[in-house]
């Protein structure tokens, strides 16, 4: 993308950001579990937004056509066949 942030690198953050999340989880079981889970629709949130923008760097979209606009295609162009 324009500030130096790759498909893969949002990718790779969002897999990290994962483990890490399940890894507190997994060592609070025994003490603080119900205050972690709290957080996970959040987590959850991120996680899906961070697909998003995965998806729409990628060009992997249905119709895509995202928000992000990473090509010189104008928007009123027909979306690229799967």
């Amino acid at each position: 993308a324009r500030i130096g942030i790759t498909a893969n690198m949002v990718t790779i953050f969002a897999a990290v950001f994962s483990v890490l999340y399940g890894f507190i989880l997994f060592i609070s079981l025994s003490s603080h579990a119900i205050a972690w889970l709290v957080f996970l629709p959040i987590v959850l949130f991120i996680r899906m937004a961070l697909n998003a923008i995965d998806a729409c760097w990628r060009g992997n979209t249905i119709n895509s056509q995202c928000w992000v606009h990473t090509s010189t295609k104008s928007a009123t162009s027909s979306p690229t066949p799967l």
